[in-house]
């Protein structure tokens, strides 16, 4: 075998696969190296579930695949994910910090970080020279601006390695507290393509490329999805009604809006229970949260889930008679396309939202979902009554929803582009 060949070879592992000797050979004509920093692998919420479809597709379009994550992800006593390297779907991974666990120490926290970023810088040097590194995927990083962001992509360029970037958030520059290089230096320097979440970012990626006289390549890749995870339609319960908001931390203001909605709500429903989910009761930054729902009347209704896996999520989607998914009328809520949107819609039950940003774009207001203009708790909660109050059209919206999603936001439909502009980008 000449060399030529032999870098032509890589190894793909089918999920069953337990061993080495399972291994298939299959032709592969690019690699590809995800870099990412906070998502948690392979369990995760949102960031991890985009990454893990986005890594699918390209593998069923055979470009090869090698996950770096530069960051731990876990917190103790919850841990998730304990696995340093491994294979995942035929996703090759790797914590570059040793570890996946956060250390209580200080000092032991730098030195962590320390080794993810030279480790990291490490691997995609090594990568390079055997031949398995044709384009990078940038994932995350882009609502602050970051030295580690600007050393690998300088340390890529230096290696010839032409880098894509998961624009699926508000970037710096458009927000309130951009340091004084943040406001010198554009997110896309020194990037090659961009995979949009949203018309806005799509928007700004243009405006922002004739600014600055960088040309990139843009393709727009809404909320990914595997409309296989979810199963088929079931009835409601005959039990308590209760509706789902599957939080994260990172949206404080979202939840004093549900709670403000579920305010009006059981003024009506009392009965009604709040089942909040990805959000851990016992750390510091739930602290806000639960002095909120302890002040609040009925909080005996709200039920904080944690996290929990994937499988008891969707299990929780399937049983609840209405998904909330808060948004605002400001520029982070307008770039913002949520994951758990597509999630909601292809658990075929009935989403309650706002008028913002990409909503427009595939809802409509009583047929596919219930929409209520932003920044009213009151217009949203009574969007949750007529819901509850209304099981049939539930049932219509949420047949609606799973359509839309079928049809808009399963991986397998974006998959194809996204490899084109892989190989694009690497030649």
């Amino acid at each position: 075998m000449n060399n030529s060949t032999h870098k032509c070879l890589t190894i793909l592992r089918d999920e069953n696969v337990q061993s080495k000797s399972d291994y298939v050979f299959k032709k592969k004509s690019t690699h590809i190296g995800f870099i990412a920093s906070s998502i948690g692998f392979p369990n995760g919420m949102a960031g991890a579930q985009r990454v893990k479809l986005l890594a699918r597709g390209m593998i069923e379009n055979d470009i090869y695949v090698t996950l770096l994550h530069l960051r731990v992800s876990e917190f103790p006593p919850y841990i998730h994910n304990s696995a340093v390297k491994g294979d995942y779907n035929g996703i090759s991974f790797e914590y570059t910090t040793g570890t996946t666990t956060r250390p209580n120490n200080f000092w032991k926290r730098r030195l962590v970080e320390m080794r993810g970023t030279l480790v990291g810088l490490y691997r995609l040097h090594a990568l390079k020279k055997q031949g398995k590194l044709d384009c990078v995927y940038y994932y995350g990083g882009v609502l602050q601006f970051t030295t580690l962001k600007l050393l690998f992509l300088q340390y890529l360029k230096q290696l010839e390695i032409p880098v894509i970037m998961d624009l699926c958030e508000r970037p710096w520059s458009l927000g309130n507290k951009t340091n004084s290089i943040g406001q010198i230096i554009s997110p896309i320097s020194g990037i090659k393509g961009v995979v949009a979440i949203s018309k806005f970012l799509s928007k700004w990626t243009l405006s922002e490329s004739q600014r600055i006289n960088h040309p990139v390549k843009l393709l727009k890749v809404p909320i990914l999805i595997d409309i296989n995870d979810f199963g088929a339609f079931s009835l409601y319960s005959d039990s308590r009604p209760k509706v789902l908001f599957a939080a994260s931390s990172g949206y404080d203001n979202s939840f004093s809006f549900v709670l403000d909605a579920m305010s009006h709500v059981w003024k009506q429903i009392p009965e009604c229970q709040l089942i909040i989910t990805g959000i851990e009761p016992s750390r510091e930054s739930s602290r806000q949260l639960l002095r909120e729902i302890q002040g609040r009347s009925c909080n005996q209704n709200v039920i904080l889930k944690g996290y929990i896996s994937r499988e008891e999520l969707l299990q929780e989607y399937a049983t609840s008679n209405a998904l909330l998914a808060p948004l605002f009328d400001d520029v982070r809520s307008r770039a913002r396309f949520p994951t758990k949107i597509g999630e909601y819609l292809a658990s075929r039950r009935p989403l309650i939202t706002n008028n913002v940003g990409e909503i427009c774009e595939y809802l409509q207001d009583g047929i596919s979902a219930a929409i209520s203009e932003p920044g009213d708790p009151i217009a949203f909660g009574e969007k949750i009554i007529y819901v509850l109050q209304n099981p049939e059209l539930a049932e219509r919206i949420g047949k609606e929803g799973w359509r839309i999603a079928y049809e808009h936001f399963h991986y397998q439909i974006h998959s194809k582009q996204i490899a084109d502009l892989v190989r694009g980008i690497s030649s």
